[in-house]
């Protein structure tokens, strides 16, 4: 009896594992139409935004995804202006309000 190699998994199921959690059935669903629907470079910086702004859930991670692909996404100025607001709201006048 030969067993089959192992089904790849998908990086993106890595992603969210390392940034969000456990993998569910059902978010594995999501993830696959997911993948199926936005550029694949896109993934890692969406969570990479989720994470810098603590907000662990995929449906921000989608939202985000969901925007660029509406609004388009010009990735230098929105890399730029991301880093722009979180260093506004961590280091400037708000800091003080600013959680960790």
């Amino acid at each position: 009896m030969t067993s089959a190699p192992p089904a790849e998994r998908s990086n993106l199921f890595t992603l969210y594992e390392q940034n969000i959690g456990a993998l569910t059935p059902l978010i594995a669903d999501m993830l696959r139409e997911a993948e199926k629907e936005y550029p694949s470079a896109w993934f890692e910086e969406a969570f990479e935004i989720a994470v810098a702004r603590n907000v662990r859930h995929w449906k921000y991670v989608e939202a985000i995804l969901k925007r660029w692909k509406e609004k388009g996404k010009d990735e230098r100025k929105n890399r730029e202006d991301a880093v722009k607001d979180f260093k506004r709201y961590t280091e400037g006048e708000f800091a003080e309000y600013f959680r960790e």
